[in-house]
C-alpha cells in the first residue's frame, strides 16, 4: 500500500483528493500524462504531488518484488501462520520483510526443539505460573523439586534458557518492539579499523585487511563472511591486471585531481591523495546542484585518437564553411591569413598582452620561478625523488582504489561522537553502510540495554511476578548472547534501505529539473571544458548544434597567460559571433575563471553572456558509439565538451544518447541498487520526453522506446512504417499496430506527432479524444488550427536512409561527411540534431 497520508501530510492536502491521482499512477500512466490530459478528474495536482505518488508506487512494486523473491526461499510446502502474514502486509522495506520471515522460521524450528528439550518447555509453563515465594536458589530448588541431582538441575535451566531464546527470535510484535525501541533510543557511531585510522597512508600490499567486528552476530555479517573475503581476493587480483591498462587514463585523472579544485563527492571520485577531505556541512546533506565530474580513465584507443586529433593551443580548427560540422578535412585557421575584422563590432574586444610583472609579486612568472628554485633548493634530490614516486604511486591506483580512499576521507569528516540515529542525513546513513561492507569502518550503535531487556522480560512475566530477577537475568543472557545484535543489524539495514528510497527521490528530482531546464536556443556558444590539468579544450558550436571551430588554451590562472587566452577567445567571439560563453564545472574551473572574467569585463558593453554548463556525463558521451557516429574525426576531450554545449541547447535529447548506468547523477550512485536506479532514471527521461512528443518521421528506435506506453516490438512496427512513409495519421497508425495494449495506446499515441499528415491535428500535443472539443473551438471562436508542419520542416525521403535509423545504420560519408553531425531538422523551434529526441 502507498502511504497516502504521509504524501497528504507533506503537501498539506486531504487524502481522498489523492485516491484518484493514485489509481491512475497504478495503472501505469506517468505524471505528465495525468497532470495534461486527467487534471479535472485527479483534482489539479501539482507535478511535484504526481511525481511523489509515482515514486512511491515503484518503491511498492520494488517491495512486493521482493517479497515474492524472499517467499521463494522458504522451504517446499512452508504456509504463512497469520502472524507473518499480518507482519508481510505492514512492511515498509526489506528489512522488514527479511525479520518477518526470519521470525516465521524460528517459529517453524520451535517445534523440533520442543522435542529435543523434554521437559524444558513444562518447566517454563511452571516457572511462568509460578506464584509462591522466590527461591534463593534456583538451580537447588528445581533440583530438590524434580528429584534431580543439581548438575541435570543447571542442564535443564540451560535448556529453558535456549527455548527462551527461540521465542524471542520467533515473536514478531515482540522484534518489532525491540527494533523501535532502538531506532528511537539509540545513538550511532562508528570506529576506524586499524588498518584505516590512517587515510592517507599506504597500506602494505603483501597484507590481507582485517576483517571488521560487527555489531551482530558474526555468523550474519556478510562483511565478514568468507564467501565475502575471497570476492575481495578476486577484486584484489583483478585491480592489478586493470592498473596496467588504466595506467595512462589514471595518471591524467589524477593529475587533474590535483591541478584542479578539490571536487565535491562524485562517482567515482578522487581519493584522500589527490582531494582534501570535504566540509562537513556538505556531507550532511546531499547537494542540490549537479557535482563537478571527475576525469574518467580513457581507454588506449581514446588515449591514441586524442593525441592524434587534439591541436595545439591557441591553434583553431575551423569548419570548411559555416553549414558543415568540423570534421577531419576542416582546415586550421591562419591568424596571419585569416585577420578578425578591426572596429568596434566585436564583441570582445582585445587587448595586448601585459608586461611580465618584475614586482614579485604572486602569481608573475618571476615570483613562480623564484619560488620553485627556493622549494627545490630546501628539498634537495631526496626530496624530489620521493615527490616523483608518490606521484607514480598514485598513477597506479585503480578507480576501485580512488574511490576507497575517497570514502575513507568522507568517513573522517563525519562527527566522531555519534548522533542518534535520526540526526544522521540520508547521505551519511548511506557512507556508513558502505564503509562497514568496505571493512573500513564498524559501526557502533549504543542503546540502552536495560529498557530493551525489559521490553523483552515483559513478553513472558510482568514486573509483580515473583521470578522476575531470574527472567530479567534469563533474558538479559539471551539479549547478549546474539539477539541484540541481530536487531541493531536490522535497524541498520533497514535505515540504509531508507536512505536508499529518499536518494532515489532526491536522484529523480535533480533529473527532472535538469531536463526541465529551459533550452538555449538562437545563440552561437563558446564552450570552455575546464577538465585541465594542463590544457583546456575550447569549442564554438552554433545555433543549429554544429561545430563551428576548436581549439585549446592554457590552464593557468598567471596574469600572462590569461591575457593570451583572452586575446585568442576574443578572435573566436569576434569571428564566429558568439553570444554566449558556457564555461563547465571540470575539476580546472577555478584556474580558468580568472580568463572568463576578463574576458566579460573587456566585452562588458557587446552584449555577451556567460553560464555554467553541467559536463556531468560529458566523458561518458565521449567514449559512446553515438558520440563516435556524430564526431568520429574530433578527438575525446573535444567530444565531450561539444556534448556540454549540445546539453544546454536541447538537455533531454543529449542525455538520451548516454549509457543510464554512466550518468554522474552524485557520489551516492553507486551506493543505490541498480536495478531501481535505473528503473528511476528511465520513468524521468521518459517522461521529458512525453512532455515534448516525438517526430515520427525522425525518431529512432531508441528514443521511440522511451516513450511511455511503447515497448520495443511495438516501436519496431512503428520505425518500420515510418521508413516505408505508410503513416498518414494517428488514427491509422493505431490500426496498423499488432498488439498494443489499449491503455498504452491512449497514453502513447498523443505523444507522437506526426507532421503534414492527413489531420493537422496529429503534429500537436493535443490527444485524439480531445479533436472534437478543438475543432468546435476554432470553429466557434477566433482561434484557429495550427499548421501541418512547422515552418522550414520538410518530410525525409523515403528512398534516403534516415537519421532515425542511425542506431542500426551509421550515416555514410556520402550522406554526412566524417566526423559530422547529423543534418539539423527544426520541429516547432527546437535546435537538436536530427537523428535526437526532436521536441
Amino acid at each position: 500500500m502507498i502511504d497516502l497520508k504521509g504524501i497528504a501530510r507533506r503537501h498539506d492536502l486531504p487524502v481522498e483528493q489523492l485516491q484518484v491521482a493514485a489509481e491512475l499512477v497504478g495503472q501505469g500512466f506517468t505524471p505528465s500524462f495525468i497532470a495534461r490530459y486527467r487534471a479535472d478528474e485527479s483534482g489539479n495536482l501539482a507535478i511535484d504531488v504526481l511525481w511523489d505518488l509515482k515514486l512511491a508506487h515503484m518503491q511498492h512494486q520494488r517491495l512486493q518484488a521482493a517479497k515474492a523473491r524472499h517467499l521463494k526461499q522458504l522451504p517446499a510446502g512452508a504456509e504463512l501462520d497469520e502472524e507473518a502474514q499480518q507482519a508481510l502486509d505492514a512492511a515498509t522495506c526489506e528489512a522488514e520483510v527479511e525479520a518477518a520471515l526470519r521470525c516465521f522460521r524460528a517459529r517453524r524450528n520451535l517445534v523440533k526443539l520442543e522435542q529435543q528439550a523434554g521437559d524444558a518447555g513444562k518447566l517454563l509453563e511452571e516457572l511462568v505460573a509460578f506464584s509462591g515465594q522466590k527461591p534463593s536458589d534456583m538451580v537447588q530448588w528445581l533440583a530438590d523439586a524434580r528429584g534431580i541431582d543439581r548438575a541435570a538441575a543447571e542442564k535443564l535451566m540451560d535448556q529453558v534458557q535456549e527455548l527462551m531464546a527461540s521465542l524471542i527470535a520467533g515473536d514478531t510484535r515482540l522484534q518489532e518492539k525491540l527494533r523501535r525501541i532502538v531506532r528511537e533510543q539509540g545513538r550511532l557511531r562508528f570506529e576506524f579499523t586499524s588498518s584505516e585510522s590512517e587515510p592517507n597512508k599506504q597500506p602494505a600490499k603483501s597484507k590481507q585487511p582485517t576483517p571488521a567486528a560487527s555489531p551482530v552476530d558474526g555468523a550474519e555479517d556478510k562483511a565478514a563472511s568468507p564467501a565475502n573475503a575471497a570476492e575481495a581476493q578476486v577484486a584484489a587480483t583483478s585491480e592489478a591486471k586493470e592498473s596496467q591498462a588504466n595506467a595512462a587514463g589514471d595518471g591524467a585523472a589524477v593529475q587533474a585531481g590535483a591541478a584542479g579544485e578539490p571536487q565535491s563527492p562524485a562517482a567515482p571520485p578522487p581519493g584522500p591523495a589527490n582531494q582534501s577531505s570535504p566540509p562537513i556541512a556538505e556531507l550532511q546533506s546531499v547537494a542540490a546542484e549537479p557535482t563537478p565530474e571527475p576525469t574518467e580513465s580513457a581507454s588506449t584507443t581514446d588515449t591514441a585518437t586524442a593525441a592524434a586529433t587534439d591541436t595545439a593551443p591557441h591553434t583553431v580548427t575551423v569548419a570548411a564553411d559555416s553549414n558543415q560540422v568540423a570534421g577531419g578535412d576542416a582546415p586550421t585557421a591562419d591568424p596571419a591569413a585569416n585577420p578578425a575584422p578591426d572596429g568596434g563590432d566585436s564583441p570582445a574586444a582585445v587587448v595586448p598582452p601585459s608586461a611580465p610583472d618584475k614586482t614579485g609579486t604572486p602569481g608573475s612568472s618571476t615570483s613562480q620561478s623564484q619560488l620553485g628554485k627556493q622549494r627545490q633548493a630546501a628539498d634537495g634530490p631526496a626530496g624530489q625523488a620521493s615527490k616523483k614516486e608518490t606521484a607514480a604511486e598514485r598513477a597506479k591506483l585503480t578507480p576501485r582504489q580512488r574511490r576507497r580512499r575517497w570514502l575513507e576521507t568522507a568517513l573522517h569528516g563525519l562527527p566522531k561522537k555519534g548522533k542518534p540515529i535520526g540526526k544522521w542525513s540520508a547521505y551519511q546513513h548511506l557512507l556508513i553502510a558502505r564503509g562497514w561492507r568496505s571493512q573500513i569502518i564498524r559501526p557502533v550503535l549504543e542503546v540502552d540495554n536495560k529498557r530493551v531487556v525489559r521490553q523483552a522480560r515483559d513478553a513472558f512475566v510482568a514486573r509483580s511476578h515473583p521470578l522476575v530477577d531470574w527472567f530479567e537475568s534469563a533474558v538479559e543472557s539471551v539479549m547478549h548472547g546474539g539477539a541484540l545484535d541481530r536487531v541493531k543489524h536490522d535497524v541498520l539495514a533497514q535505515c540504509e534501505q531508507e536512505a536508499q528510497d529518499r536518494l532515489l527521490a532526491v536522484t529523480a528530482g535533480q533529473l527532472r529539473r535538469r531536463l526541465a531546464q529551459r533550452p538555449v536556443r538562437g545563440h552561437t556558444i563558446l564552450v570552455i571544458d575546464t577538465v585541465g590539468p594542463k590544457n583546456v579544450c575550447a569549442v564554438v558550436i552554433g545555433p543549429a548544434g554544429e561545430v563551428l571551430a576548436t581549439s585549446e588554451l592554457d590552464c593557468s590562472a598567471r596574469p600572462d597567460i590569461v591575457d593570451r587566452n583572452v586575446i585568442h577567445l576574443g578572435e573566436l567571439v569576434h569571428r564566429f559571433r558568439v553570444s554566449l560563453v558556457a564555461i563547465t564545472n571540470g575539476p580546472a574551473r577555478r584556474f580558468m575563471i580568472a580568463t572568463l572574467r576578463e574576458l566579460m569585463r573587456q566585452s562588458a558593453d557587446s552584449g555577451l553572456r556567460w553560464t555554467v554548463a553541467d559536463r556531468s556525463a560529458a566523458d561518458a558521451y565521449a567514449s559512446s558509439p553515438s558520440s563516435h557516429r556524430e564526431l568520429s574525426s574530433l578527438g575525446r576531450r573535444v567530444r565531450a565538451a561539444v556534448w556540454a554545449g549540445r546539453a544546454l541547447q536541447d538537455p533531454v535529447a543529449e542525455l538520451l544518447k548516454v549509457d543510464i548506468n554512466r550518468l554522474r547523477l552524485g557520489s551516492y550512485q553507486r551506493e543505490l541498487p541498480t536495478e531501481a536506479l535505473r528503473d528511476t532514471v528511465r520513468t524521468v527521461l521518459a517522461d521529458a520526453v512525453y512532455c515534448s512528443g516525438l517526430d515520427v518521421w525522425r525518431a529512432r528506435r531508441d528514443d521511440l522506446v522511451h516513450l511511455p506506453g511503447i515497448s520495443q516490438p511495438v516501436a519496431n512496427q512503428i520505425h518500420r512504417l515510418a521508413e516505408s512513409g505508410q503513416i498518414a495519421s494517428r488514427r491509422q497508425l493505431a490500426e496498423q499496430i499488432s498488439d498494443w495494449d489499449e491503455k498504452q495506446r491512449r497514453q502513447a499515441i498523443a505523444a507522437l506527432r506526426i507532421l503534414e499528415g492527413d489531420q493537422p491535428l496529429d503534429a500537436t500535443l493535443i490527444h485524439p479524444d480531445d479533436y472534437s472539443l478543438a475543432e468546435r473551438l476554432a470553429k466557434h471562436t477566433d482561434l484557429e488550427l495550427p499548421p501541418a508542419a512547422p515552418e522550414g520542416w520538410t518530410k525525409p525521403s523515403a528512398d534516403a536512409p534516415s537519421p532515425a535509423d542511425t542506431s542500426d545504420n551509421p550515416p555514410s560519408p556520402e550522406s554526412s561527411s566524417p566526423g559530422t553531425a547529423p543534418a539539423t531538422e527544426l520541429v516547432e523551434g527546437s535546435t537538436s540534431p536530427a537523428g535526437s529526441t526532436s521536441l
